[in-house]
């Protein structure tokens, strides 16, 4: 029988798993091969995705640093700009494509499926995600920048809101010094952001992603071990470990995309792994950068059963909207979903998109609460689908 250490090493073996790489493509076998292991059957379902999101915000920063490059001088185009930056801006994250979508080179990639079907009559479904991929650090992210992530988004959302009223008032007040001052404060300011994004894709690597997310996926890998051996009553369990996360949620986009026929919103629950290599562990009621979106009220209610339990009364909660997950195009479908996670005291995330993301600073302890707190979840749901 594996150990955690045991399935995590064989990931962080290699030298990183950035979405669409060749590294993507090992670690998708490795997993298959595990759950070969534990006796399933694994799939591999090809998708095509973007290598990084870096591009798709350059081009959004693009938009409002010319809209107010033009404010001054031609003031209609510069609205027309600065509206369409703020639209893309909402809508990368909201987790929808936007107009440089179609224009960025697609790479493939793939998710790595199987399924435990119950000992009796299937009257529910559990799809246990992880996405494997990881991501390049950057700048926003080093230790002494990223307790700032939040506030620096907040910033940019808020300069790109205002980019809208402002390039328009370029038409009454375009000559006048002042203006031109201001404008070219933000012009530079979004440049800066489209630089701190070349300066990302350039000069810094891929991470290890030990905590992020190699442990999301031991997690649920042993989990399919334990369900292999000693199947539920009346609920399928399906494994599903996405790639391209990291670059803009593609791969489980393309797991809903595909089995959104076999997936009955009313039957088939959603638990997703994230994270869960060190610090306490979290169960999320929603997530969100800009638009807030709830989780299903029923697995909210399991999670807070469970957390009045001695075994997991050290458990916390947490209301995400420092970044986003694999479930939220799926919640967005109205998917019954929930995101369990490590995070600190200060709910940042332990080594987020950093270098010392690797396994020397794993917590243990961390990843056998969630493969416990996984299990015993998955229970309570088994127990209630014999009640139907």
């Amino acid at each position: 029988m594996p150990t955690p250490n045991d399935i995590l090493s064989s990931l962080t073996a290699l030298p990183h798993r950035a979405s669409t790489s060749d590294n993507e493509r090992r670690a998708a076998e490795i997993i298959a091969d595990w759950l070969r292991h534990f006796g399933l059957d694994p799939t591999l379902k090809s998708f095509r995705s973007v290598r990084t999101y870096s591009w798709e915000l350059m081009g959004i920063a693009g938009l409002f640093a010319i809209g107010v490059a033009l404010g001054p001088f031609y003031p209609f185009i510069g609205t027309i700009l600065a509206v369409l930056g703020i639209w893309s801006f909402w809508r990368h994250f909201d987790g929808h494509k936007t107009l440089f979508s179609p224009l960025i080179r697609k790479h493939n990639s793939q998710n790595v499926l199987a399924a435990i079907p119950p000992k009796e009559e299937k009257r529910q479904a559990v799809v246990l995600m992880a996405h494997y991929d990881t991501t390049r650090a950057g700048l926003l992210w080093a230790p002494s920048m990223v307790k700032n992530f939040r506030a620096s988004f907040l910033m940019n959302a808020t300069l790109g809101l205002v980019t809208v009223p402002w390039t328009w008032l370029g038409s009454l007040r375009g000559s006048h010094l002042w203006y031109q001052i201001i404008s070219a404060v933000l012009l530079v300011y979004f440049l800066g952001q489209i630089g701190i994004f070349i300066q990302r894709e350039t000069v810094h690597s891929p991470v290890n992603g030990a905590n992020d997310n190699g442990s999301g996926v031991t997690a649920i890998l042993k989990l399919a071990e334990q369900f292999a051996q000693n199947p539920l009553s009346n609920t399928e369990i399906i494994i599903a470990a996405t790639g391209c996360e990291e670059a803009s949620l593609d791969g489980a986009r393309a797991l809903i995309n595909e089995h959104l026929a076999d997936f009955d919103p009313a039957t088939t629950y959603f638990l997703n792994f994230d994270n869960i290599g060190a610090g306490t562990l979290n169960y999320c009621t929603g997530e969100g950068m800009l638009s807030f979106w709830g989780y299903n009220p029923k697995l909210l209610n399991t999670a807070q059963k469970l957390t009045n339990t001695t075994q997991f009364s050290g458990v916390e909660t947490c209301r995400y909207t420092l970044a986003y997950f694999d479930t939220l195009p799926i919640v967005k479908e109205g998917y019954k979903c929930i995101t369990f996670i490590g995070l600190w005291e200060d709910k940042s995330i332990p080594n987020w998109h950093w270098y010392t993301d690797t396994i020397e600073n794993i917590d243990w302890s961390t990843i056998d609460k969630s493969i416990a707190w996984g299990k015993a979840f998955i229970h309570k749901l088994d127990e209630s689908g014999e009640q139907k």
